[in-house]
């Protein structure tokens, strides 16, 4: 056999197990009946709560642009996308009426939304652009990605970022790190703001529990294995040692079931 046809055949079969990989997932996408969000053009991501088959075909799914029909978000316009998306052969199940309504968020606090997108979760930035009013700032805010039960843990995929004109910064959320893990104690609707007086962290994290160790200095971040050397709950700051250094001790933040930080000066 030539050499063109060993490649081609080789592709072929590639291409059949990755089509073989796709279909053998079932995925649940939930999508509400209102969805909350000041643009007509969002990713699947924002709006949908998905589940089930590997990391890779949620992200694949997640990415998905959505275009609405005027105030209104079809089932159709999602089917289509995901048919011509790569997950297309995985088992997909739909959970959306016939169509959504789009609605503008309306909030608790007193805050307004800036004209800069970023969906990024997975950051810890807090830059604050000051005005002339000393209360008043940009600032990039956690929001709900789609709907949150009451009594659900938070994960990276139920959270965007949003930049908000931030009047009074009460109990917002600034970082996804600093929640993930904690418990919803009230349902919160896909695209409202995350406020901390919603979240619980009655979880308690024993000593000699197995962590990773983050410490960051400029841009660069560095993580390393840790043991914590006290009981704590996300959001306090309990003693922490490498573990490979037992003499070394450090105090750090727990920022979730798996993750403390450190304060490098």
């Amino acid at each position: 056999m030539s050499k063109s046809k060993l490649i081609l055949l080789g592709q072929l079969l590639l291409l059949f197990f990755i089509n073989s990989a796709f279909a053998a997932q079932n995925i649940r996408i939930e999508i509400p009946e209102i969805i909350y969000s000041f643009e007509n053009v969002f990713t699947l991501g924002q709006v949908a709560k998905i589940s089930g088959g590997n990391r890779t075909t949620r992200r694949i799914l997640s990415g998905l642009t959505l275009y609405s029909d005027g105030d209104r978000l079809t089932r159709n316009e999602v089917l289509n996308a995901i048919s011509e998306s790569d997950a297309s052969d995985a088992r997909i199940e739909l959970y959306m009426p016939s169509y959504s309504r789009i609605e503008s968020p309306g909030y608790e606090g007193n805050f307004t939304e800036t004209s800069s997108k970023n969906t990024n979760t997975n950051t810890s930035r807090q830059n604050q652009n000051f005005r002339s009013s000393a209360s008043e700032y940009n600032q990039e805010v956690i929001f709900a990605s789609h709907n949150i039960r009451q009594g659900e843990k938070i994960t990276h995929g139920d959270l965007m970022l949003r930049p908000m004109k931030v009047v009074k910064p009460g109990d917002f959320v600034f970082n996804a790190d600093e929640i993930i893990g904690m418990t919803a104690k009230k349902n919160i609707r896909q695209g409202e703001p995350i406020l901390l007086r919603h979240l619980s962290n009655s979880n308690i994290l024993k000593r000699g529990k197995q962590v990773k160790i983050i410490a960051r200095i400029g841009g660069a971040r560095a993580t390393v294995d840790g043991i914590l050397l006290e009981d704590g709950r996300v959001g306090e700051w309990v003693k922490v040692r490498r573990k490979d250094d037992k003499k070394t001790v450090l105090n750090a933040k727990i920022l979730n079931e798996n993750f403390v930080e450190v304060k490098v000066e």
